[in-house]
């Protein structure tokens, strides 16, 4: 037996973002910038507890928003364990600190990067270009 959803009925998911700052002003304001939005999200000021609830998350988020410059672990180092994880992960660098070289040189890359400070509009431009 087949079940199919009526024309009309679907109801889509809209796309689940990490956030990962350690300096909880930035956290607040991305979080505040994603609500408006109507974006469902989850904010860690740790890198080592987002990957912990990244690995058990199902489904995993579609999107990576990630500082570079955080204690116990870098963004880029965040992200390559993401990516281990979930090859397809969306990911948007938000940073003062990180440089193109850095980027060019690393395992994985984001797929997006803002440089801080940048807008609530600069944000929401990025997020809808990578996940919609």
């Amino acid at each position: 037996m087949t079940v199919s959803t009526p024309v009309g009925t679907r109801t889509e998911r809209r796309p689940l973002i990490y956030i990962v700052d350690d300096e909880a002003v930035v956290l607040g304001v991305v979080a505040a910038c994603l609500e408006k939005a109507g974006y469902p999200f989850k904010a860690f000021v740790s890198p080592v507890a987002a990957y912990a609830a990244f690995a058990l998350a199902d489904p995993k988020p579609d999107l990576l928003i990630v500082d570079y410059t955080m204690p116990e672990m870098d963004g880029l180092e965040l992200l390559r364990r993401c990516h281990a994880v979930a090859p397809k992960l969306k990911a948007l660098s938000i940073s003062g600190t990180l440089t193109t070289d850095m980027v060019r040189e690393a395992e994985v890359k984001p797929d997006g990067c803002l440089r801080k400070p940048f807008t609530n509009t600069e944000l929401l431009v990025l997020v809808q270009l990578l996940v919609g």
